[in-house]
Order: C-alpha cells, then structure tokens, then sequence
C-alpha cells in the first residue's frame, strides 16, 4: 500500500484491486449513473494505478483513519496536458462531517506544494448547488463564465 496524503480523520492512499466492492458501494449510495461494474471498476483501479506511475497523480481510495473503512475517492485527474480536475465523492453516510472539504483541501495543498500544480479544475452538475458550495468552500470559482467548470485561484 502506498500512502499519498494524511489528514486529521482520513489518509489517502493508492488503490488496491481489493477496493472494488468498497467504490461500488460508495457509487451505489450516491446514486452515481455510472455505477461501476467489477470489471469495469477493476479496469478504473489499474488505469488508476498507471497514472500514479506516469502521471505521478490519480484518484486515490479516501480512508478513514479510525475505522479503515474505505469512505469513497478522491485525487486529481489529468487528461493529457490539460489542467488536472479534482474529483471527490465520499459516501453518503459520511457526508455533512467535513471530511469531503478535509480531503479536497489536502489534495489541493499537494497540488501546489508538492507537485508544481498552479490551477485544478473542478467540473460540477450545473444543478448541483450542493456541489457548487463544495467547490466555493475550497477557494474555487467559475471559469469564463461557465456554470460547470471551476477552477483554483
């Protein structure tokens, strides 16, 4: 296991093929229209793990420290020399406690500090006003104009 970020309540850390059924859960409980299937989610875990070695970045399995249980995803993402995109879900019954804020502001320090990164892009539902708030709270605002696109300042 490869350790990536720590917070106070959750650490980051690359993701196993043993995560497939926690990340299915977490999609189910969300309502994710994407629902992952096994082998779909074990293909999004090993294209995962090939970015971390080319990339140096990914989305990572979101751990909760106290318990171990795998609370959902989070990471940045790059499609080729595009800025990279934050992506965050936390499973339903662990939202609400700050741990989705905790763990986006982790990831955007690591962005900055760690990897050189000057701007992180946040794609969100336009009717997701949830989701706006998510990205307002981390420092993010919209990008040109657009309702779904925003971007670290």
């Amino acid at each position: 296991m490869s350790l990536v970020l720590e917070t106070e309540r959750v650490f980051l850390r690359e993701l196993l093929l043993n995560d497939v059924e926690p990340l299915e859960t977490v999609l189910a409980n969300a309502g994710a229209s994407d629902k992952l299937s096994p082998p779909s989610a074990r293909a999004f875990i090993l294209a995962q793990r090939d970015s971390y070695r080319e990339h140096g970045l990914g989305v990572w399995a979101a751990v909760h420290r106290e318990s171990g249980m795998v609370l959902g995803y989070a990471g940045l993402r790059r499609e080729s020399e595009s800025d990279p995109e934050l992506w965050c879900l936390i499973d339903v019954p662990y939202r609400g406690h700050g741990l989705g804020t905790e763990v986006a502001t982790a990831i955007l320090h690591h962005a900055r500090e760690r990897i050189g990164v000057e701007r992180v892009i946040a794609f969100v539902p336009p009717d997701d006003e949830g989701a706006h708030r998510f990205v307002e709270t981390l420092g993010m605002s919209l990008d040109d104009g657009e309702r779904h696109l925003f971007a670290t300042r």
